[in-house]
């Protein structure tokens, strides 16, 4: 799974589709720089059934040093067709979207949990935009359409008026990140012919940064690994067919880190740490389903590092939680029982080595996690109930 603007995706009743941005359903509005009006399709508040205390942490379980806290809470959805994201960082925040038929939603919103009103989010269809929250409130990264025929990168905020941003052939808006009040948007490179590379575009008005690649290498941007802010530093992923490399950004120019790591078969995810890991796949993840499936982490002291799903994972996330890193899967229960499915989860120590074995958490059709320091949300999608687990992961 795409790893978009480390927004987590699960899904209640279908299964995940893949993520078109620039599908002809999306948002649209008239984007020529500045502010931007986005028209949004019309949608009801999603209606949040109750959600319960649960005093027991029976049936969940979590990798050492991972603890739960009590209570934990869990909503019934019963038949609803329900989507949810988690940001990386909001750990009691979640938005969702309610599906009619096919993929349009007819329900959206984000809301402060356990009890806050639900409010608006341009999630119009299955797939997510790219998703995060500032100081200020929830963030979207969008693609419209601009003048000439091209595209134009919008970063939709809750508190105000859309900005328009980086523009050009073919442009894509593909992941989304905020420190404070600062947000950065990456895309495919803004430039009237569509080319290897990115452009990473800020919010308070800073000049965006090309990120020029070789122009016979077929680089795309992946995610915004690190954002900082005053002064404006990022950390940015770029794939390009069989590897994965991090640029630092800095003082408005890109430099390429090294070393270029080896990801033939593609890149889930790449951490926020201090020390960046890039999580890929250990083989063909489109292949019939291999028991013992490898993941990759490359990036850690000793080299990379081997971890074993129990099939082609359906959905990778990891998040720095204090000075570990908390790396979690959604995975067939066996290649011979693909109808069911169960999230692993694992943490990893400051130096990107096993601090524990790979634990199951649980069965479930989907899930989500975010941290901020020591702790963590964890949300599970089992049997149509939607579960919120917040703890810490001590060292």
């Amino acid at each position: 799974m795409h790893p978009a603007a480390r927004a987590l995706i699960a899904v209640l009743a279908t299964a995940a589709t893949a993520c078109s941005r620039c599908d002809a359903s999306a948002p649209s509005g008239a984007a020529d720089g500045g502010t931007v009006e986005v028209d949004l399709p019309a949608a009801s508040p999603l209606v949040w059934p109750a959600l319960e205390p649960r005093s027991s942490p029976q049936g969940i379980g979590l990798p050492e040093p991972c603890r739960a806290e009590l209570p934990w809470h869990e909503a019934d959805f019963g038949e609803r067709r329900v989507r949810f994201v988690a940001a990386p960082h909001a750990l009691d925040e979640l938005a969702l979207v309610e599906l009619g038929d096919g993929e349009r939603a007819t329900a959206r919103g984000v809301r402060t949990l356990p009890t806050g009103a639900p409010r608006e989010l341009p999630w119009t269809v299955g797939a997510p935009p790219p998703l995060d929250v500032s100081a200020r409130g929830w963030v979207a990264a969008l693609t419209l359409p601009a003048a000439d025929g091209e595209r134009q990168a919008v970063l939709w905020r809750e508190w105000g008026p859309a900005l328009g941003l980086a523009r050009g052939d073919q442009l894509v808006a593909e992941d989304v990140r905020c420190s404070g009040e600062l947000c950065a948007v990456l895309s495919t490179l803004a430039q009237r012919t569509l080319g290897p590379g990115a452009t990473l575009s800020f919010s308070d008005g800073t000049a965006p940064v090309a990120i020029e690649a070789p122009v016979d290498e077929a680089w795309r941007p992946l995610c915004i690994a690190r954002l900082q802010a005053s002064p404006a530093r990022a950390r940015v992923a770029l794939t390009a067919p069989g590897k994965t490399a991090l640029w630092e950004i800095a003082d408005n120019r890109a430099t390429r880190s090294e070393p270029l790591f080896d990801t033939p078969h593609g890149s889930y995810e790449v951490t926020d740490a201090p020390r960046s890991l890039v999580v890929a796949a250990g083989a063909p993840p489109d292949e019939p389903c291999v028991d013992h499936f490898p993941i990759v982490v490359h990036g850690g002291q000793g080299g990379p590092l081997t971890l074993r799903a129990s099939g082609p994972p359906r959905g990778v996330f990891a998040r720095a939680v204090g000075e570990l890193t908390l790396v979690a899967w959604l995975a067939p229960a066996a290649c011979r029982l693909t109808e069911r499915t169960v999230v692993t989860a694992v943490v990893l120590d400051a130096r990107g080595r096993p601090r524990s074995t790979p634990m199951t958490v649980s069965e479930a059709q989907g899930f989500a996690i975010a941290t901020r320091g020591d702790r963590f949300a964890l949300w599970l999608l089992r049997d149509r109930r939607l579960a919120w687990v917040t703890g810490r992961c001590a060292t």
